[in-house]
């Protein structure tokens, strides 16, 4: 991204658009890693080799959908006496993309990659790891509910700031600084004390009373509406937290089957490249549900606040 330059006196507009969608960014980056934290919890990975951590594999599936296990290959390029590489026999890194196919469409060909890595492995050196069966990336499947998370965040702060504020004042340009200073301190939730010499007689500002109706609380439920549906694809069940009133065991039994679903769907994916890893490499790596569904019926009738 090319460097740009502002001068604040006259393009002020600009730099307001820049620090929104700032604000956008950082909302965005915090949401995502709030969500990327919780999906490292929900498998959990035995057996691997000390230099391969869980997190590195659920990394490449989350964000590529796709991980390649296997021999090192390459030299030292870490800068590290060549004793703090050597010890790294495995390498579980991003796949960047996947080609030639066999006959079934399934790849055969595939690079790793990651920071001064890039090597070619095939499916006879290495196994590719897949989060789905169609190697699709979580944060594919969750990032459009994410963006209308943070809409809703930012939705909420508008009508908030408009509720404070529920009028418009208008004037003529000689009083610009004036309403700008009086909307200024509303933002920062001061009481407006402006002076103004010319403030006499019939002059004085203006105002229009606005119809501002408070909706903050609804787009508050349609964040956690999202962000249960989020949790869901994840395999993580909220249900019962979320819930004010008694939990209906149908209505419990209804969501865990959709989340077993698509937990089970990314489970045996994983479970059949450990299949496939200690075959080809002699291991024994495992993977499992770090919180298995357990809840019983009975369990699901118990009002939140006991």
């Amino acid at each position: 991204m090319s460097k740009i330059n502002f001068d604040f006196n006259k393009d002020y507009g600009k730099l307001n658009y820049v620090a929104q969608r700032a604000d956008y960014a950082q909302l965005y980056a915090i949401l995502y890693n709030y969500f990327f934290d919780r999906a490292l919890e929900v498998f959990k990975w035995d057996g691997l080799p000390p230099e391969i951590k869980p997190e590195y594999i659920e990394y490449a599936l989350f964000n590529f959908g796709q991980c390649v296990f296997g021999k090192r290959k390459g030299s030292n390029i870490t800068g590290l006496p060549d004793k703090y590489i050597n010890a790294d026999n495995y390498i579980a890194l991003p796949c960047n993309g996947a080609y030639y196919y066999n006959f079934y469409g399934q790849p055969v060909k595939w690079r790793a990659y990651g920071i001064g890595y890039n090597q070619q492995y095939t499916v006879l050196d290495s196994v590719l790891i897949r989060n789905t069966y169609t190697r699709t990336p979580s944060i594919i499947m969750i990032g459009e509910y994410v963006n209308r998370m943070v809409d809703c965040l930012l939705a909420c702060d508008v009508n908030i700031n408009t509720a404070k504020t529920p009028f418009a004042v208008y004037g003529d340009k000689s009083s610009i600084s004036t309403i700008q200073s009086f909307v200024n301190s509303k933002k920062r939730n001061d009481f407006a004390l402006v002076v103004d010499k010319d403030a006499i007689g019939s002059k004085k500002l203006e105002r229009i009373d606005l119809d501002v109706e408070y909706k903050a609380d609804k787009f508050w439920t349609m964040f956690n509406n999202y962000k249960s549906l989020i949790f869901e694809m994840l395999g993580i069940n909220t249900l019962a937290v979320e819930k004010k009133e008694r939990l209906i065991t149908d209505e419990a039994n209804a969501n865990n089957e959709a989340i077993d679903f698509n937990i089970g769907a990314m489970l045996k994916q994983r479970q059949d490249a450990c299949k496939a890893i200690n075959d080809m490499f002699g291991l024994q790596v495992s993977v499992s549900l770090r919180y298995p569904q357990e809840v019983k019926d009975n369990e699901r009738d118990i009002p939140i606040d006991e």
